[in-house]
């Protein structure tokens, strides 16, 4: 399949849906999981046991530089690579694909998966709105308090975006809920058989064609990671190039 074949299934899957995230992969074989669930745990308990250790040792030995709590927090934990049930997202298939395309290696395909959210938010908790937490409490839900508890399934997320990074990504997430499945998996499989979560696959022939598809889009490190360490990687690749 060509390359305009590929963008032209992408075209297909945006004019069927309303609301449509990506996500990229540097290689096809990575699962849909989030980072605390991609552990080498026994049980849901187990990963809630050590949810729970990264949540409170972030708060209690971070609070003087960020003095968050919730799911602020998380997003925080998230933004600086803490293992949380957060699965990153964008509204943005150019970005989707920058962050597939970035780590992309030698002969491997790289893999743009597409979800409906509210498609996602229909099957998992029985409405089509974003799962906007403003007056959710997330602690409550880690210590299941009063009957809270993390969903069984994924559920989209529309995060409030407190920091550049998130704006400039046009960040959405998933929450991974109780389970140890991957995305595609849930459901006995029925978001990738219902077409509300779809992957395509890039083999490495189109590389070159992918590059130029992102400098076409004004897709670089800078415009993705929009602080000092952003421009730096973007000035090294402009003076990188003309060596």
């Amino acid at each position: 399949m060509s390359w305009s074949k590929k963008l032209k299934e992408v075209n297909n899957f945006q004019r069927e849906n309303r609301f449509v995230w990506f996500r990229g992969q540097s290689k096809s074989s990575y699962q849909l999981k989030s980072s605390l669930f991609r552990q080498d745990l026994n049980s849901v308990e187990d990963f809630l046991t050590n949810e729970r250790a990264r949540y409170n040792w972030f708060k209690n030995l971070g609070h003087l530089y960020h003095k968050n709590d919730e799911w602020e927090l998380v997003y925080l934990m998230q933004h600086y690579g803490v293992k949380t049930r957060l699965l990153d997202w964008t509204e943005s298939f150019s970005i989707a694909l920058y962050f597939a395309a970035n780590e992309w290696e030698d002969n491997e395909e790289i893999s743009i998966w597409m979800l409906n959210p509210q498609r996602l938010n229909n099957k998992s908790i029985g409405t089509h709105k974003f799962f906007t937490p403003h007056n959710d409490s997330y602690r409550a839900r880690l210590y299941q308090e009063d009957g809270n508890r993390f969903n069984g399934n994924s559920v989209a997320l529309h995060p409030l975006r407190s920091n550049a990074r998130i704006v400039a990504q046009q960040g959405v997430f998933t929450i991974q809920g109780n389970t140890i499945e991957s995305l595609n998996e849930e459901f006995n499989g029925e978001l990738t058989a219902e077409e509300i979560l779809k992957e395509i696959r890039i083999s490495y022939e189109y590389k070159q064609e992918v590059n130029k598809f992102l400098e076409l889009a004004g897709i670089h490190p800078f415009s993705i990671f929009p602080d000092l360490k952003g421009l730096a990687s973007y000035v090294n690749m402009l003076t990188d190039e003309k060596v």
